[in-house]
């Protein structure tokens, strides 16, 4: 029922879409035929837009560390839109050591979310301190310690992970797991680890998997710490929320 259909696809290679006769509007569609490339590198992705090889890339098109200098040689080219998705990090609530409360708020409270947005992202994100993104008639739920002031907040994370029993001789140590796939996880996952160490003095190493192989680990609990990110289907909490319940296809109640 949409505007294209599948005619051909090569895995890992390309897709072809054709024009849909059948699509109630048909006469609206201009193109007769779409070329789709699964290109999960943004950097590599640009590249071939560069090239003249795409004639459009999105999700993402280019590393956020390119903004600048894209607006300014491409112009009216380049556009920024909302997108309804939040990155976040998954912990194994059920299991230590992430089932001490006070320990997840003072690694949540540790972070510098302004500086990941704006040395890492250029803007082009809003720091998040919930899952839900925002969203017309709901109200998001913010915590009162977002809005302290930056030495106050680290004082309480302290406090906290001190009262979780961490500090001096007796740090933190974990693994964080992201994606292979692409590097604009990794640059985030280097910066989370970075402000853990300098602000708590945790010692929390990186480790990285194909993505599939990733979500298994993630399935089966081998992984107590994980990046990943959550994009809605459509336009209410709900999508957002389902995937914490229990018979869900992707149940993440554990974390």
């Amino acid at each position: 029922d949409g505007a294209f259909y599948l005619a051909s696809e090569v895995v890992n290679g390309r897709l072809i879409l054709l024009k849909n006769p059948w699509f109630w509007d048909a006469g609206a569609v201009r193109l007769r035929e779409e070329i789709d490339y699964p290109i999960k590198n943004a950097a590599s992705k640009l590249d071939r837009y560069l090239a003249d090889d795409l004639d459009f890339a999105d999700d993402p098109a280019f590393p956020p560390s390119d903004i600048d200098w894209l607006r300014h040689a491409l112009g009216s080219q380049v556009h920024v839109a909302p997108y309804y998705g939040t990155a976040y990090l998954g912990m194994l609530v059920h299991e230590q050591p992430f089932a001490n409360r006070d320990l997840r708020l003072a690694l949540s409270m540790a972070l510098e979310r302004h500086v990941l947005d704006g040395k890492l992202g250029r803007g082009l994100f809003l720091p998040a301190y919930s899952l839900m993104p925002p969203l017309a008639g709901y109200t998001q739920q913010v915590p009162a310690w977002a809005h302290w002031p930056r030495a106050q907040r680290l004082a309480e994370a302290r406090r906290l992970y001190a009262a979780a029993g961490y500090g001096p001789g007796h740090e933190l140590r974990a693994r964080l797991l992201y994606p292979t796939q692409g590097s604009a996880a990794r640059h985030y996952v280097e910066a989370v680890t970075l402000m853990w160490k300098e602000n708590l003095g945790a010692d929390v190493r990186l480790w990285n998997e194909q993505w599939k192989v990733m979500l298994q680990d993630i399935q089966y609990k081998n992984a107590k710490l994980y990046w990943s990110a959550w994009i809605g289907n459509y336009l209410d909490p709900v999508t957002f929320m389902h995937q914490f319940q229990v018979g869900y296809a992707d149940e993440l109640r554990r974390f």
